[in-house]
C-alpha cells in the first residue's frame, strides 16, 4: 500500500470538516492508542497569522505566541536559513495551553496536524521570483518545510514543533556554459536571459544565477529632491551571479516594469545600467542599453550583477541610485523612534525602534497601548539603511546608566522591516542630578557614524522637548573648541600643503559616492557642476578627486578646512570630520587619513 502524502492527509482531514460542516470541533471519533483516546477535529485560531488544525483529544487546547524581539534578532545569523531570507510571518511559539509544552503528535496524542497561514503576497511577481518555506524548531533544531497551497493558505504538515514562522528567499539556478556557447533562461521569468557566444569561456564552467524581483510600488513613497519628479519611471529585475570574466561579450536581457504613476517620456528619462558589486553596492556602468518590446538588453564581458532603470534627466545620479536600491531592497528609508515608559523611583524603561517610514504612525499607536510615550522631538531624520544586516550600537551617557544587575551591558538596535514588531527595550537607572547634568543621553552609532543623539530630561513635564536646540548648542560648543585648536596650529603651515592631490584622493576613498555628493552640495557646489564632472569621469578615482578638489578650491583660502568639516558634519560624517581636524591640529598629512586613529 502506498504511503499517504501530506496532501492526501490534509485532503482526508478536510473532508471530515466538510461532512460535519463545523469549524470548532466535530464528533468524529477514532481510537488511536491502547488507552482508547478519542480524537476530534479541532481548529485553533488566535487571529495572529497562524491557524493550527488536526485531530486532538477533546479537552486539548493549544496557542501561538509571538517571540520576543531579541529572540527574533538572533535568528538572522542562523546558518540554517538561506542567505538573504526574509520573514513572511512573525515567529511564534506553538504551545499546549495547559502545560506550555510544545506540540508532539506522539505524546499528546494527535494526528493529521497542520499549520496554516494566509498567502499574504497576491502579486504574481512574488510567486514568480520567491520560494517559501515553513521554518519549524523542535529541540532547538530548525527544519525547513515546503508548503502546500490550498484555498488561499500555505499549509504545513506537523509532527513536532515548538516554534514556527514562514520565510521567503530567492532561489539559485545553476547553468553550465561550454566553449561552444549556450544560453541561460530563468525558470522564474523566461524573459530574463543571458546569451553566451562561442568561445566566451575557455572551458566548461558552472555559473550560479539569481533573479531578484523589484518592488515598484515603493518608488513613489520614498523621499526625493523634487516631489513633482519620480527619480525612475521603469526598472528591471536584477540578475546576479558569481563574479566571472568572459573572453567574448555576452548579451543580457531583462524585462522592464513601469513604476505606478510615473509618466514615461523619452525626452525626460534615460535608460541606464547599474552594476551590482560583490559588497552589495551599485555603480553606474555608462552602458547605453537597447529597449525592444519591453526588454532591456546590453553586452558585457564581466559579470557580478546588473539592474536597469529609466532615470529622470532632472534627478541627480544619487537620487536615481537611491530609488533603484530601494526597489531592490538593498536599502530602505527608515526612522529611529524613541519611547519612554513611566518613571518608577529611580528607574525608567526606554524603547528604541528602527522602522520603515510608512510604519511610524502604526508603531506609535502600538507603543501607546503598552503605556509608552512617543517623544517626537527625539525621532531621527530620514535614514537610508540596509535591512536585516544593519546593527546600530547604543551608548548610554549623562543621567542614564544601566542597572548593575542588567544581563545586557551593550544594547543594539536592529533594522528588520519584515520581522514584525522588533524593538530594543532598555531599563535605565537615573543618576541623581547633583553634578549639573540635566539630560539622559543616548548616542546611536552605525559603525563610526553617529546616526542620532538623544537628549532627554527625565524630570521634565513638557510634552515636547527642545531637542534640536540642545543638539545645536552641543554642536556649537564643540565647534568653538575645534576652532580654538585650529588657531593654535603654527601659522607657517599653509592650507594648500594640507590639501594636496594625494591627500584629497585619500579622503575620497573614505566616502561613498552618496556622501561625496552631499558634502559637495553642502560646500555650495551646483548639482549641474557635480554631474558634469561625474559624467566626464564616471566613477573613476580621477573623477572623485576632481570633484572634491573643485569643491574645496571654490572656498576662501582661510575657510577651506572649516567649510569641509562643516559639510562633513552636515552629511552625517562626524567621525570623518574629527579625523581631518585631528590631522590638521597635530600637523599630520591628509593622505594619512586611512590610518588615523
Amino acid at each position: 500500500m502506498n504511503k499517504k502524502t501530506d496532501e492526501d492527509k490534509y485532503n482526508e482531514m478536510m473532508s471530515t470538516y466538510m461532512v460535519a460542516d463545523v469549524i470548532e470541533s466535530v464528533d468524529v471519533e477514532e481510537s488511536t492508542n491502547s488507552d482508547d483516546v478519542k480524537l476530534v477535529n479541532k481548529t485553533f485560531d488566535d487571529e495572529n497569522e497562524v491557524i493550527i488544525e488536526g485531530r486532538f483529544p477533546k479537552d486539548f487546547k493549544c496557542e501561538s505566541l509571538p517571540w520576543q524581539p531579541e529572540d527574533k534578532i538572533a535568528m538572522i545569523g542562523n546558518d540554517m536559513f538561506p542567505v538573504g531570507f526574509k520573514f513572511v510571518t512573525d515567529v511564534f511559539y506553538i504551545n499546549e495551553t495547559k502545560t506550555g509544552r510544545p506540540i508532539d503528535v506522539n505524546t499528546i496524542p494527535a494526528e493529521n496536524v497542520f499549520i496554516k497561514t494566509p498567502l499574504f503576497n497576491k502579486d504574481a511577481r512574488d510567486e514568480m521570483y520567491f520560494q517559501y518555506r515553513g521554518a519549524m524548531r523542535y529541540a532547538n533544531v530548525w527544519t525547513l518545510v515546503e508548503p502546500l497551497s490550498k484555498g488561499g493558505y500555505m499549509v504545513f504538515d506537523v509532527d513536532e514543533v515548538e516554534s514556527f514562522c514562514v520565510i521567503s528567499f530567492v532561489p539559485e539556478q545553476k547553468c553550465k556554459i561550454s566553449p561552444d556557447g549556450g544560453q541561460f533562461v530563468s525558470t522564474s521569468d523566461n524573459r530574463v536571459q543571458v546569451n553566451f557566444p562561442p568561445h566566451a569561456v575557455n572551458k566548461t564552467d558552472e555559473i550560479v544565477f539569481k533573479v531578484h524581483p523589484v518592488d515598484v510600488n515603493c518608488i513613489t513613497e520614498i523621499p526625493r529632491e523634487d516631489d513633482s519628479v519620480v527619480p525612475i519611471s521603469a526598472i528591471t529585475p536584477s540578475l546576479s551571479a558569481n563574479h566571472i570574466t568572459f573572453e567574448r561579450l555576452v548579451e543580457i536581457k531583462l524585462p522592464v516594469k513601469c513604476i505606478p504613476g510615473a509618466h514615461v517620456d523619452e525626452d525626460n528619462y534615460k535608460y541606464t545600467v547599474f552594476r551590482w558589486e560583490k559588497d552589495g553596492s551599485l555603480q553606474l556602468t555608462g552602458i547605453d542599453p537597447l529597449i525592444t518590446n519591453g526588454i532591456l538588453s546590453f553586452e558585457t564581458n564581466s559579470f557580478s550583477g546588473f539592474v536597469g532603470a529609466a532615470g529622470s534627466k532632472s534627478s541627480s545620479e544619487t537620487s536615481i541610485k537611491y530609488a533603484v536600491e530601494e526597489a531592490m531592497g538593498f536599502r530602505k528609508w527608515c526612522k529611529i523612534l524613541f519611547f519612554v515608559g513611566k518613571k518608577q523611583n529611580n528607574r525608567m524603561k526606554l524603547i528604541l525602534q528602527c522602522v520603515v517610514i510608512q510604519k511610524v504612525p502604526a508603531m506609535c499607536d502600538l507603543r501607546k497601548k503598552f503605556g509608552f510615550h512617543f517623544v517626537a522631538d527625539c525621532m531621527s531624520s530620514n535614514l537610508f539603511l540596509p535591512p536585516d544586516t544593519t546593527v546600530i550600537d547604543v551608548d548610554i551617557k549623562g543621567r542614564f546608566s544601566l542597572p548593575k544587575a542588567s544581563a545586557i551591558r551593550h544594547h543594539k538596535v536592529r533594522f528588520i522591516p519584515s520581522g514584525g514588531d522588533i524593538f530594543t527595550e532598555i531599563q535605565v537607572e537615573l543618576k541623581a542630578n547633583l553634578s549639573g547634568e540635566l539630560y539622559g543621553i543616548l548616542v546611536l552609532r552605525h559603525g563610526k557614524d553617529i546616526l542620532q543623539q538623544i537628549f532627554y530630561d527625565p524630570d521634565s513635564n513638557k510634552p515636547t522637548l527642545p531637542h534640536k536646540l540642545i543638539t545645536n548648542e552641543m554642536i556649537g560648543i564643540r565647534r568653538e573648541i575645534q576652532e580654538k585648536n585650529r588657531s593654535a596650529v603654527k601659522t607657517e603651515r599653509k592650507i594648500n600643503n594640507f590639501f594636496t592631490e594625494k591627500g584629497i584622493l585619500a579622503l575620497t576613498k573614505q566616502m561613498t559616492p552618496e556622501v561625496l555628493f552631499e558634502v559637495c552640495i553642502y560646500m555650495n557646489m551646483k548639482k549641474a557642476q557635480f554631474e558634469g564632472i561625474r559624467k566626464q569621469y564616471q566613477t573613476s578615482a580621477e573623477g572623485n578627486l576632481t570633484i572634491l578638489q573643485t569643491a574645496i578650491d571654490n572656498q576662501p583660502n582661510d575657510k577651506k578646512l572649516e567649510c569641509l568639516i562643516r559639510a562633513l558634519e552636515s552629511a552625517g560624517q562626524k567621525s570623518l570630520a574629527e579625523k581631518i581636524d585631528t590631522l590638521w591640529s597635530t600637523q599630520k598629512d591628509l593622505d594619512t587619513i586611512a590610518i588615523a586613529d
